[in-house]
């Protein structure tokens, strides 16, 4: 993987083997950088030619900070380099920083152009500027890593968005919760639950409850045969619920939420 071909745009699958002192000096993104995104691109210019008013086509999914200097380095290597070389690594989160807007304000605008609001994977629109914030892999860090690390980067990137879910992946993300709160530009959570023992949704209600007590809205992934309880326990202030559900069985799943 060449040094200047650093855009973590989505991809899976790479292999991580970017050298600190590869990575680690000027670079510019426009416009020669921007054949790390050609595939993205080419797609969202595709996808929009043949939506023609059909359907909503949404901007890849983009991850900067800590997240992309883990694709740069691999995990097990950045958990070793924000103790033996922080600086370094602040270096790196500069380079990702400072690329994440443009590329984002590149598609954003190609939505634009195109009559399309700004939507994700999360399928959730607006004709503002939708982000969903995350960083899978402070769930490996400390809370004072996370303020070092990585809350630096989450505020470049909320603070030019309207509207701002933070995709919270797991009982590793609980310890950064109170900080992630703390910021009114985060409009919701999307709580991730897992599964094997994280399953099923009953027992994560307390932290569902202080989000909503945040006055944060949440976005929560539910069974059909948690449904009643969940009602039962739950307000329904500012929940979003994904039901995986069969066609036939939604007009009565409607029923029961519009008593709710």
């Amino acid at each position: 993987m060449p040094a200047d071909v650093f855009v973590n745009a989505g991809f899976t699958g790479s292999r991580p083997n970017v050298a600190l002192h590869d990575v680690v000096r000027p670079i510019g993104l426009f416009p020669s950088h921007f054949r790390a995104c050609k595939y993205p691109i080419v797609g969202h210019r595709v996808a929009l030619e043949k939506a023609a008013g059909k359907y909503m086509v949404g901007y890849t999914d983009l991850h900067g900070s800590l997240d992309c200097v883990a694709d740069w380095r691999g995990s097990e290597r950045l958990c070793l380099d924000l103790m033996d070389e922080p600086d370094r690594v602040h270096q790196m989160l500069a380079i990702a920083n400072r690329n994440f807007l443009p590329l984002y304000d590149h598609f954003d605008e190609l939505l634009k152009a195109n009559g399309q609001p700004s939507v994700t994977w999360m399928a959730i629109p607006t004709w503002g500027k939708m982000h969903i914030p995350c960083c899978d892999f402070t769930s490996m860090i400390s809370t004072k890593g996370f303020s070092e690390f990585y809350q630096p980067s989450l505020e470049i990137e909320i603070e030019n968005m309207t509207h701002n879910i933070f995709h919270l992946d797991g009982k590793g993300m609980f310890r950064h919760l109170d900080r992630i709160l703390s910021y009114p530009q985060i409009n919701a959570i999307q709580w991730v639950q897992g599964v094997g023992d994280d399953l099923p949704i009953a027992q994560w209600l307390p932290v569902i409850r202080k989000i909503q007590a945040a006055g944060k809205g949440v976005i929560a992934d539910l069974q059909l045969d948690e449904l009643d309880q969940f009602i039962g326990a739950m307000k329904p202030d500012g929940l979003y619920l994904c039901i995986p559900a069969e066609e036939q069985d939604q007009p009565a799943i409607l029923k029961r939420l519009e008593k709710w």
